[in-house]
Protein backbone atom coordinates (compact mmCIF):
# COMPACT_ATOMS: atom_id res chain seq x y z
CA UNK A 1 0.00 0.00 0.00
CA UNK A 2 1.29 3.48 -1.30
CA UNK A 3 1.66 5.87 1.36
CA UNK A 4 1.81 10.05 0.69
CA UNK A 5 4.22 12.74 1.77
CA UNK A 6 3.72 16.20 1.97
CA UNK A 7 7.12 17.74 0.98
CA UNK A 8 5.98 21.43 1.22
CA UNK A 9 8.10 21.72 4.53
CA UNK A 10 11.17 20.39 3.02
CA UNK A 11 11.49 23.67 0.86
CA UNK A 12 12.05 21.54 -2.65
CA UNK A 13 12.23 24.24 -5.27
CA UNK A 14 8.80 23.95 -7.36
CA UNK A 15 10.05 26.25 -10.26
CA UNK A 16 10.48 23.35 -12.68
CA UNK A 17 8.34 21.81 -15.84
CA UNK A 18 6.61 19.14 -14.74
CA UNK A 19 7.27 17.04 -17.64
CA UNK A 20 11.38 17.22 -15.96
CA UNK A 21 10.31 15.81 -12.51
CA UNK A 22 11.24 12.03 -12.12
CA UNK A 23 12.00 9.88 -8.97
CA UNK A 24 14.19 7.09 -8.28
CA UNK A 25 12.31 3.99 -6.83
CA UNK A 26 12.98 0.13 -7.30
CA UNK A 27 11.13 0.05 -10.65
CA UNK A 28 13.60 2.82 -12.48
CA UNK A 29 12.47 6.36 -13.03
CA UNK A 30 9.34 7.36 -12.52
CA UNK A 31 7.21 10.78 -12.74
CA UNK A 32 6.61 12.85 -10.27
CA UNK A 33 2.82 14.63 -10.63
CA UNK A 34 3.04 18.48 -9.16
CA UNK A 35 -0.05 19.60 -7.28
CA UNK A 36 -1.39 22.95 -5.95
CA UNK A 37 0.50 24.80 -3.27
CA UNK A 38 3.92 22.52 -4.28
CA UNK A 39 2.46 19.25 -2.78
CA UNK A 40 4.47 15.98 -4.33
CA UNK A 41 2.31 12.66 -4.14
CA UNK A 42 5.23 10.00 -4.25
CA UNK A 43 5.42 6.39 -3.61
CA UNK A 44 7.14 5.03 -0.44
CA UNK A 45 10.29 3.06 -1.34
CA UNK A 46 12.76 0.87 1.01
CA UNK A 47 15.18 2.92 2.56
CA UNK A 48 19.28 2.42 2.48
CA UNK A 49 19.15 4.49 5.65
CA UNK A 50 21.79 6.83 4.06
CA UNK A 51 19.41 8.22 1.75
CA UNK A 52 15.96 9.14 2.58
CA UNK A 53 13.09 8.82 0.77
CA UNK A 54 12.11 12.92 1.40
CA UNK A 55 15.62 13.57 -0.15
CA UNK A 56 14.72 11.98 -3.30
CA UNK A 57 13.23 15.16 -5.35
CA UNK A 58 16.13 17.20 -4.64
CA UNK A 59 18.55 14.44 -5.44
CA UNK A 60 16.65 14.24 -8.58
CA UNK A 61 16.04 17.64 -9.46
CA UNK A 62 20.15 18.02 -9.14
CA UNK A 63 20.63 15.13 -11.53
CA UNK A 64 18.83 17.17 -14.02
CA UNK A 65 20.79 20.51 -13.00
CA UNK A 66 23.70 18.15 -13.44
CA UNK A 67 22.88 16.78 -16.67
CA UNK A 68 23.69 13.24 -14.82
CA UNK A 69 21.99 10.17 -14.25
CA UNK A 70 20.11 10.05 -11.21
CA UNK A 71 20.99 6.63 -10.24
CA UNK A 72 24.83 7.42 -10.77
CA UNK A 73 24.35 10.40 -8.38
CA UNK A 74 22.28 8.61 -5.94
CA UNK A 75 25.38 5.87 -6.02
CA UNK A 76 27.97 8.76 -5.76
CA UNK A 77 26.33 10.17 -2.56
CA UNK A 78 25.76 6.75 -1.18
CA UNK A 79 29.05 6.25 -1.59
CA UNK A 80 30.42 9.37 0.03
CA UNK A 81 27.98 9.05 3.07
CA UNK A 82 29.57 5.30 4.15
CA UNK A 83 33.20 7.35 3.95
CA UNK A 84 34.21 5.65 0.77
CA UNK A 85 34.68 8.22 -1.31
CA UNK A 86 38.44 9.31 -0.87
CA UNK A 87 41.95 7.71 -1.24
CA UNK A 88 44.87 9.61 0.90
CA UNK A 89 47.83 10.58 -0.36
CA UNK A 90 50.85 11.81 1.50
CA UNK A 91 52.79 14.41 -0.77
CA UNK A 92 56.00 15.24 0.37
CA UNK A 93 57.72 18.22 0.04
CA UNK A 94 60.81 20.07 1.18
CA UNK A 95 59.45 21.92 4.12
CA UNK A 96 56.50 19.21 4.88
CA UNK A 97 54.19 16.08 4.03
CA UNK A 98 51.08 17.41 2.79
CA UNK A 99 47.98 15.01 2.72
CA UNK A 100 46.37 14.68 -1.09
CA UNK A 101 42.74 13.29 -0.79
CA UNK A 102 41.52 11.87 -4.36
CA UNK A 103 38.14 11.59 -4.77
CA UNK A 104 37.33 8.49 -6.59
CA UNK A 105 36.40 8.22 -10.32
CA UNK A 106 32.38 8.49 -9.78
CA UNK A 107 32.71 11.72 -7.38
CA UNK A 108 35.74 13.58 -9.21
CA UNK A 109 32.89 13.50 -12.23
CA UNK A 110 30.21 14.55 -9.95
CA UNK A 111 32.40 17.75 -8.88
CA UNK A 112 33.62 18.76 -12.22
CA UNK A 113 30.19 18.86 -13.18
CA UNK A 114 29.16 20.77 -9.88
CA UNK A 115 31.96 23.26 -11.12
CA UNK A 116 30.64 23.36 -14.71
CA UNK A 117 26.61 23.56 -14.34
CA UNK A 118 26.61 25.63 -10.69
CA UNK A 119 30.27 27.69 -9.91
CA UNK A 120 31.68 28.20 -13.29
CA UNK A 121 29.02 31.92 -13.53
CA UNK A 122 29.84 33.12 -10.58
CA UNK A 123 31.56 36.19 -10.30
CA UNK A 124 35.09 36.45 -8.50
CA UNK A 125 36.29 39.80 -6.31
CA UNK A 126 38.02 41.54 -8.83
CA UNK A 127 41.94 41.33 -6.57
CA UNK A 128 41.96 37.50 -5.75
CA UNK A 129 44.20 35.78 -8.32
CA UNK A 130 45.63 32.08 -7.98
CA UNK A 131 42.59 29.79 -7.63
CA UNK A 132 40.17 30.72 -10.47
CA UNK A 133 41.67 33.76 -12.57
CA UNK A 134 45.22 35.60 -12.88
CA UNK A 135 48.93 34.92 -12.00
CA UNK A 136 50.87 35.77 -9.51
CA UNK A 137 52.65 38.92 -11.47
CA UNK A 138 49.10 40.11 -11.64
CA UNK A 139 48.52 40.15 -7.89
CA UNK A 140 51.81 41.39 -6.62
CA UNK A 141 51.88 44.33 -9.00
CA UNK A 142 48.70 46.26 -7.31
CA UNK A 143 51.36 46.83 -4.63
CA UNK A 144 54.63 47.22 -6.43
CA UNK A 145 54.39 51.08 -6.32
CA UNK A 146 53.64 51.40 -2.31
CA UNK A 147 56.00 51.84 0.65
CA UNK A 148 54.80 49.02 3.35
CA UNK A 149 53.12 45.97 2.27
CA UNK A 150 51.29 43.74 5.18
CA UNK A 151 51.36 40.11 3.87
CA UNK A 152 50.47 36.79 5.88
CA UNK A 153 49.33 33.25 5.10
CA UNK A 154 46.80 31.61 5.52
CA UNK A 155 47.13 28.03 7.33
CA UNK A 156 45.40 24.81 5.61
CA UNK A 157 43.08 27.09 3.92
CA UNK A 158 40.44 24.22 2.85
CA UNK A 159 40.66 22.76 6.65
CA UNK A 160 38.91 25.58 8.04
CA UNK A 161 36.29 26.05 5.31
CA UNK A 162 34.35 24.03 7.21
CA UNK A 163 30.93 22.19 5.83
CA UNK A 164 28.88 24.93 8.30
CA UNK A 165 29.85 27.63 5.69
CA UNK A 166 29.89 25.26 2.47
CA UNK A 167 25.85 25.01 3.38
CA UNK A 168 25.33 28.48 4.21
CA UNK A 169 27.00 29.26 0.53
CA UNK A 170 24.34 27.11 -1.14
CA UNK A 171 21.66 27.73 0.83
CA UNK A 172 22.08 31.38 0.76
CA UNK A 173 19.11 33.51 1.04
CA UNK A 174 18.72 36.04 -1.73
CA UNK A 175 16.77 39.51 -1.45
CA UNK A 176 15.63 40.20 -4.94
CA UNK A 177 14.07 36.91 -5.57
CA UNK A 178 13.03 36.27 -1.76
CA UNK A 179 13.71 32.74 -1.91
CA UNK A 180 17.35 30.66 -1.23
CA UNK A 181 19.57 29.94 -3.36
CA UNK A 182 19.00 26.45 -3.30
CA UNK A 183 16.61 24.38 -1.27
CA UNK A 184 17.42 22.91 1.83
CA UNK A 185 17.93 19.52 0.95
CA UNK A 186 19.80 20.18 -1.91
CA UNK A 187 22.05 22.47 -0.08
CA UNK A 188 22.84 19.50 1.62
CA UNK A 189 23.52 16.99 -0.56
CA UNK A 190 25.81 19.29 -2.55
CA UNK A 191 27.64 20.00 0.43
CA UNK A 192 28.27 16.17 1.10
CA UNK A 193 29.58 15.92 -2.19
CA UNK A 194 31.80 18.53 -1.69
CA UNK A 195 33.43 18.19 1.60
CA UNK A 196 35.66 15.52 3.56
CA UNK A 197 35.09 14.27 7.40
CA UNK A 198 38.80 15.03 8.78
CA UNK A 199 39.44 12.72 11.69
CA UNK A 200 41.76 15.06 13.15
CA UNK A 201 43.53 18.34 12.38
CA UNK A 202 46.55 18.36 9.32
CA UNK A 203 48.75 20.01 11.37
CA UNK A 204 49.54 18.77 15.22
CA UNK A 205 50.61 22.10 15.81
CA UNK A 206 49.21 25.97 14.85
CA UNK A 207 48.73 29.43 15.23
CA UNK A 208 45.46 31.29 15.54
CA UNK A 209 44.91 35.01 16.11
CA UNK A 210 42.38 35.06 19.10
CA UNK A 211 40.51 37.54 20.79
CA UNK A 212 39.54 34.94 23.30
CA UNK A 213 42.47 33.94 24.97
CA UNK A 214 39.87 30.90 27.31
CA UNK A 215 39.46 28.95 24.73
CA UNK A 216 43.17 28.68 23.94
CA UNK A 217 44.82 25.68 25.36
CA UNK A 218 48.15 28.31 26.42
CA UNK A 219 47.14 31.71 27.16
CA UNK A 220 50.78 32.66 27.99
CA UNK A 221 52.47 31.48 24.86
CA UNK A 222 52.24 34.65 22.66
CA UNK A 223 54.67 36.63 20.25
CA UNK A 224 55.20 39.96 19.40
CA UNK A 225 51.94 39.51 17.12
CA UNK A 226 49.93 38.39 19.37
CA UNK A 227 48.74 34.34 18.08
CA UNK A 228 48.19 31.66 20.81
CA UNK A 229 49.21 28.34 19.93
CA UNK A 230 47.13 25.47 20.95
CA UNK A 231 46.71 21.64 19.64
CA UNK A 232 43.67 20.57 17.81
CA UNK A 233 42.50 16.70 17.76
CA UNK A 234 38.62 17.24 16.68
CA UNK A 235 36.64 15.85 13.85
CA UNK A 236 35.37 18.54 11.45
CA UNK A 237 33.87 18.48 8.32
CA UNK A 238 35.35 21.03 5.69
CA UNK A 239 36.73 21.33 1.76
CA UNK A 240 39.19 18.10 0.94
CA UNK A 241 42.58 18.80 -0.48
CA UNK A 242 42.67 17.51 -4.02
CA UNK A 243 38.78 17.64 -5.15
CA UNK A 244 38.22 19.88 -8.39
CA UNK A 245 35.62 21.85 -6.29
CA UNK A 246 37.77 23.34 -2.99
CA UNK A 247 39.91 25.81 -4.90
CA UNK A 248 36.04 27.33 -7.08
CA UNK A 249 34.35 27.19 -3.27
CA UNK A 250 37.26 28.55 -1.28
CA UNK A 251 37.55 31.73 -3.40
CA UNK A 252 33.50 31.95 -3.24
CA UNK A 253 33.13 31.78 0.33
CA UNK A 254 36.15 33.48 1.45
CA UNK A 255 34.50 36.78 -1.02
CA UNK A 256 32.82 37.73 2.39
CA UNK A 257 35.80 38.28 3.36
CA UNK A 258 37.42 39.81 0.27
CA UNK A 259 35.26 42.61 0.29
CA UNK A 260 35.80 43.40 4.28
CA UNK A 261 39.49 43.80 3.71
CA UNK A 262 38.70 46.01 0.30
CA UNK A 263 36.37 47.99 2.12
CA UNK A 264 38.84 48.37 4.76
CA UNK A 265 41.24 48.98 2.45
CA UNK A 266 39.60 52.28 0.44
CA UNK A 267 39.02 53.61 3.89
CA UNK A 268 42.44 53.72 4.89
CA UNK A 269 43.81 54.29 1.40
CA UNK A 270 45.70 51.35 0.98
CA UNK A 271 45.26 48.49 -1.89
CA UNK A 272 43.99 44.77 -1.16
CA UNK A 273 44.82 41.67 -3.20
CA UNK A 274 44.99 37.72 -2.42
CA UNK A 275 46.84 34.98 -4.13
CA UNK A 276 45.21 31.42 -3.14
CA UNK A 277 45.83 31.57 0.65
CA UNK A 278 48.32 34.68 0.61
CA UNK A 279 46.97 37.80 1.60
CA UNK A 280 48.79 41.59 1.03
CA UNK A 281 47.71 44.93 1.90
CA UNK A 282 49.78 47.81 1.14
CA UNK A 283 50.00 51.21 2.46
CA UNK A 284 51.62 54.53 1.05
CA UNK A 285 52.32 55.92 4.23
CA UNK A 286 55.77 55.92 5.99
CA UNK A 287 54.58 53.61 9.17
CA UNK A 288 50.80 51.74 9.55
CA UNK A 289 48.53 52.30 12.25
CA UNK A 290 48.17 49.56 14.77
CA UNK A 291 44.54 50.00 14.74
CA UNK A 292 44.49 48.87 10.92
CA UNK A 293 46.14 46.06 12.12
CA UNK A 294 43.89 45.11 14.18
CA UNK A 295 41.20 45.38 12.39
CA UNK A 296 43.06 43.10 9.24
CA UNK A 297 43.42 40.45 12.13
CA UNK A 298 40.01 40.54 13.48
CA UNK A 299 38.68 40.28 9.79
CA UNK A 300 40.30 37.17 9.00
CA UNK A 301 40.88 35.87 12.87
CA UNK A 302 37.46 35.80 13.66
CA UNK A 303 36.71 38.84 14.57
CA UNK A 304 34.66 39.34 18.36
CA UNK A 305 31.80 37.43 17.18
CA UNK A 306 31.65 33.72 18.35
CA UNK A 307 29.33 33.49 15.22
CA UNK A 308 32.00 34.30 12.67
CA UNK A 309 34.27 31.56 11.14
CA UNK A 310 38.27 31.98 12.13
CA UNK A 311 40.90 31.41 9.64
CA UNK A 312 44.32 30.98 11.85
CA UNK A 313 47.16 32.58 9.87
CA UNK A 314 50.95 32.45 10.16
CA UNK A 315 53.91 34.52 8.60
CA UNK A 316 52.56 37.81 9.84
CA UNK A 317 54.83 40.33 8.73
CA UNK A 318 54.84 43.79 7.68
CA UNK A 319 58.00 44.67 5.44
CA UNK A 320 59.46 48.20 3.82
CA UNK A 321 59.16 48.00 -0.24
CA UNK A 322 62.08 50.37 -0.68
CA UNK A 323 64.00 47.39 -0.13
CA UNK A 324 63.70 44.16 -1.77
CA UNK A 325 60.82 42.26 -0.50
CA UNK A 326 60.41 38.09 -1.42
CA UNK A 327 56.76 37.21 -2.16
CA UNK A 328 55.22 34.66 -3.92
CA UNK A 329 58.53 33.61 -5.87
CA UNK A 330 59.73 37.13 -6.75
CA UNK A 331 61.35 39.98 -5.49
CA UNK A 332 59.39 42.96 -5.09
CA UNK A 333 61.82 46.29 -5.47
CA UNK A 334 62.53 49.66 -7.45
CA UNK A 335 58.42 49.70 -8.10
CA UNK A 336 59.16 46.12 -10.11
CA UNK A 337 58.65 42.88 -9.96
CA UNK A 338 61.78 40.62 -10.79
CA UNK A 339 62.65 37.05 -10.53
CA UNK A 340 64.83 35.31 -8.10
CA UNK A 341 68.12 34.46 -8.41
CA UNK A 342 66.94 30.50 -7.80
CA UNK A 343 64.23 31.01 -10.57
CA UNK A 344 67.14 32.33 -13.03
CA UNK A 345 69.15 28.99 -11.85
CA UNK A 346 66.84 26.90 -12.96
CA UNK A 347 65.69 28.26 -16.21
CA UNK A 348 69.53 27.97 -16.65
CA UNK A 349 69.70 24.05 -15.32
CA UNK A 350 66.90 23.62 -17.56
CA UNK A 351 68.46 24.97 -20.50
CA UNK A 352 71.56 23.01 -20.19
CA UNK A 353 70.10 19.81 -19.64
CA UNK A 354 67.51 19.97 -22.95
CA UNK A 355 70.94 21.21 -24.72
CA UNK A 356 72.60 18.23 -23.89
CA UNK A 357 69.58 15.97 -24.31
CA UNK A 358 69.63 17.05 -27.98
CA UNK A 359 73.22 16.44 -28.48
CA UNK A 360 72.82 12.82 -27.32
CA UNK A 361 70.56 12.73 -29.44
CA UNK A 362 67.49 11.69 -27.35
CA UNK A 363 64.59 13.83 -28.22
CA UNK A 364 61.90 12.11 -25.52
CA UNK A 365 64.42 13.58 -22.51
CA UNK A 366 64.76 16.67 -24.93
CA UNK A 367 60.94 17.34 -24.68
CA UNK A 368 60.47 16.15 -21.37
CA UNK A 369 63.02 18.81 -19.86
CA UNK A 370 61.20 21.51 -22.47
CA UNK A 371 58.01 21.18 -21.00
CA UNK A 372 59.57 22.11 -17.39
CA UNK A 373 61.76 25.15 -19.35
CA UNK A 374 58.80 26.50 -20.92
CA UNK A 375 56.57 26.29 -17.54
CA UNK A 376 59.36 28.00 -15.77
CA UNK A 377 59.69 30.40 -18.86
CA UNK A 378 55.87 30.83 -18.33
CA UNK A 379 55.32 31.97 -15.18
CA UNK A 380 58.70 34.53 -14.89
CA UNK A 381 58.54 38.28 -15.72
CA UNK A 382 59.91 38.28 -19.70
CA UNK A 383 60.75 42.24 -18.90
CA UNK A 384 63.45 41.67 -16.64
CA UNK A 385 65.01 38.47 -16.97
CA UNK A 386 68.22 38.42 -19.11
CA UNK A 387 68.03 38.78 -22.59
CA UNK A 388 70.27 36.10 -23.29
CA UNK A 389 67.99 33.27 -21.58
CA UNK A 390 64.99 34.59 -23.60
CA UNK A 391 67.22 33.78 -27.03
CA UNK A 392 68.57 30.77 -25.78
CA UNK A 393 64.69 29.26 -24.81
CA UNK A 394 63.76 30.54 -28.56
CA UNK A 395 66.60 28.73 -30.54
CA UNK A 396 65.58 25.63 -28.43
CA UNK A 397 62.39 25.64 -29.24
CA UNK A 398 62.84 26.22 -33.02
CA UNK A 399 65.15 23.40 -32.76
CA UNK A 400 62.60 21.39 -30.94
CA UNK A 401 59.74 22.04 -33.02
CA UNK A 402 62.30 20.67 -35.95
CA UNK A 403 63.10 18.18 -34.86
CA UNK A 404 59.80 16.64 -33.74
CA UNK A 405 58.55 17.67 -37.13
CA UNK A 406 61.53 15.18 -38.79
CA UNK A 407 59.76 12.55 -36.72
Amino acid sequence: MSEEYDLEPYNIDLNIDESTVWYWNKENLKELFLKRKGIYSIKKRESTGVIEDWEMPALVWLAKVLRCDSRRLYKTLEMVRRGKAYTEVIKKTKNKDRKILIPQYALKRIQHKINAEILSGLIVIPNVFGFMKGDRRKCLEIHAKSKLILKLDLVDAFYYVTRELVFQFFNEYIPETKKHWHSYYVSRILTDLTTYEYAVAPRHREVEISPWPRYCKDPDSRNSHGPYEYVCHHKRSALPQGAPTSPKLFDLIWAQYDRKLIKLAESTNSKYSRYADNVYVSFNTEYVSMSIVNAVKRIIGGGWHRSQASFPFHRFAIEDLGKSVRALGYNIQNEGIYDTKEAKRKIRMSIFLVEKSLESQDLERALKHFQVLAGQINVSNKDTLPPILIEQYKSLRKEIAKRTHLH
